[in-house]
């Protein structure tokens, strides 16, 4: 930002002292109400021609500078104002997911979906949340909570599958799955199924989940009455590695 356009835009931080704070606060109580958020858009301005995205940038100088009181700040946090460039990924990328469970009912967000502009990584950011390295601040956690938000995404997966199985074991009255089984969309039971052998075989599956397989009659063998046997892929083939 060069000198002109600095001093320009201090100017319209500081022009934004004319109007009285409760009158700000009361617009961005509305854009709040209206949007369901505190993401004001660079050069919005309310119905009245206030221009809101500047109070918000002047705020936010104003709260590094401390010269926010503390009654301001717990009135402006308590509607989600974004405080620092941190806070404003972090919104976005909630905003984003908040679409896209409305649309789809759920948070599972596919690799390289972006936000509804196309622009927005919402995958990477919802990847980010999930890997966060510390103790998850406990406000975010229950915003996330409260749309049913997904942590653990392998636990997920593997409880869709076993809700999966269980239905075909109603159906088909066995745990059998052909190979290249397909439900619910993409989920290939039959690979699951095999995968769950190869988890036993090699001590990756735990006690409760192999205590829950055996609870709806899973079958360690690939055929009925068949050894078992544990059938890896060896690059375009399928062949017995070792027996259990």
């Amino acid at each position: 930002m060069n000198d002109v356009k600095l001093k320009d835009y201090d100017t319209k931080l500081e022009e934004t002292n004319a109007v009285p704070w409760e009158e700000w606060f009361a617009e961005m109580a509305a854009f709040r109400e209206e949007h369901n958020n505190c993401l004001v858009p660079h050069g919005y301005k309310t119905s009245n021609g206030h221009s809101l995205w500047h109070w918000v940038e002047k705020v936010r100088r104003d709260y590094a500078e401390g010269k926010v009181s503390e009654e301001q700040f717990q009135r402006l946090d308590k509607l989600h104002f974004i405080w620092d460039m941190e806070d404003l990924r972090w919104e976005t990328g909630f905003s984003e997911l908040q679409n896209f469970h409305d649309e789809h009912g759920h948070c599972i967000v596919p690799k390289g979906y972006r936000g509804k502009d196309k622009k927005f990584p919402l995958w990477l950011w919802v990847a980010t949340q999930r890997d966060y390295d510390g103790v998850y601040p406990r406000d975010k956690f229950h915003r996330l909570d409260a749309i049913n938000f997904v942590w653990n995404i392998r636990e997920y997966e593997w409880e869709r599958a076993f809700g999966q199985l269980e239905a075909y074991k109603a159906e088909n009255g066995d745990c059998l799955v052909p190979e290249k089984y397909m439900v619910d969309g993409d989920l290939d039971l039959g690979a699951w199924v095999v995968k769950q052998r190869a988890d036993l075989h090699f001590n990756f599956l735990s006690q409760d989940k192999m205590q829950r397989l055996n609870d709806i009659g899973f079958s360690w063998a690939a055929t009925e009455g068949s050894p078992l046997i544990v059938m890896m892929p060896n690059d375009n083939t399928e062949s017995p590695k070792s027996s259990l």
